[in-house]
């Protein structure tokens, strides 16, 4: 006998326990620890790399290196992958339907935590800053001292950012 919590139509089961439609999402199904978690699993470069990097490390950089007030977007740029995995670019461009779902759960992402989507061109430039920087260091430069965190501590770093942004818009709001 099947478990009836493996089959569920158009959701996925999240870490969380929480059951959310991919194709039709409702905020109220997304929260910050799934997508923390799934990311820290999800490899950047479709794990292509000399070491894993997680796009949740990836994101921690992109929040810290950009100004506060984009630091929520930077973090969460790429939120949905934590539900729909990490595609490359070249691969992502041939898939129209899967750029479409992107965008629609982008936007419950962006609506569910307040920051506007599509994200501006600060966090668009320092996510490429990022991507080139990953690509020389573990992909190109075999001599790189750069080690990639662990994924439970990448989970741990995103969601402390997360609670420092949260923390810091309520004290100046």
């Amino acid at each position: 006998m099947s478990d009836p919590t493996l089959y569920a139509g158009d959701t996925i089961l999240t870490y969380s326990g929480h059951y959310l439609n991919v194709f039709d999402p409702d905020p109220d199904h997304i929260c910050i620890e799934d997508i923390a978690h799934g990311l820290s699993h999800v490899p950047r470069f479709a794990g292509q790399t000399r070491r894993f990097l997680s796009v949740a490390e990836h994101s921690f950089y992109v929040s810290m290196a950009v100004p506060h007030i984009f630091a929520l977007q930077g973090l969460l740029h790429d939120a949905s992958e934590a539900y729909l995995m990490d595609i490359p670019k070249p691969i992502k461009k041939h898939l129209p339907d899967y750029i479409a779902l992107e965008e629609k759960l982008m936007l419950a992402i962006a609506r569910k935590f307040g920051f506007p989507y599509p994200v501006c061109r600060t966090v668009k430039a320092e996510d490429k800053r990022q991507l080139e920087y990953e690509h020389s260091n573990l992909r190109v430069d075999n001599d790189s001292e750069y080690e990639p965190l662990d994924s439970n501590f990448a989970k741990e770093l995103f969601l402390l950012r997360y609670r420092t942004i949260i923390r810091k818009e309520a004290s100046n709001g």
